[in-house]
């Protein structure tokens, strides 16, 4: 799993994964981490991907189940930044006050080893679902 983050100063990402649903601030283990420095490409534009490595004895992320992720940027993670609550200008990010987000099982359809996110996480649109 990776996601990319723009930030307008240097900053270490670091993004944690979880099994199931947790809350903002937990003291359990992530299953799986990853970290990477941003890369300056402007004056006040700096980007990173951060992918988590799954160890093989975890692999594969199971299609259907329930993952939580969350980005911290140098010291201060998504909730520490406000972007899990409500807000006029924003709504959370995450599933509801203080609950991570989510991502679902493999995060999409393989197709030439890149992952396909769905915007809905209820159903496939019929030409993706994989054949059986």
């Amino acid at each position: 799993m990776s996601v990319w983050v723009a930030t307008s100063e240097q900053r270490t990402v670091k993004l944690d994964l979880w099994q199931g649903s947790v809350a903002a601030g937990t003291a359990e283990p992530p299953l799986a981490s990853g970290t990477r420095e941003t890369l300056r490409i402007g004056a006040a534009l700096h980007v990173a991907v951060v992918t988590v490595k799954i160890e093989p004895h975890l692999a594969p992320l199971n299609p259907g189940t329930r993952y939580a992720y969350n980005v911290t940027l140098g010291s201060q993670d998504l909730d520490a930044l406000g972007l899990l609550a409500d807000a006029p200008q924003q709504p959370a990010l995450g599933l509801g006050e203080r609950v991570l987000l989510p991502q679902r099982g493999a995060g999409g359809v393989e197709k030439s080893r890149r992952r396909v996110p769905f915007p809905d996480r209820t159903r496939r649109p019929p030409a993706l679902v994989p054949r059986a």
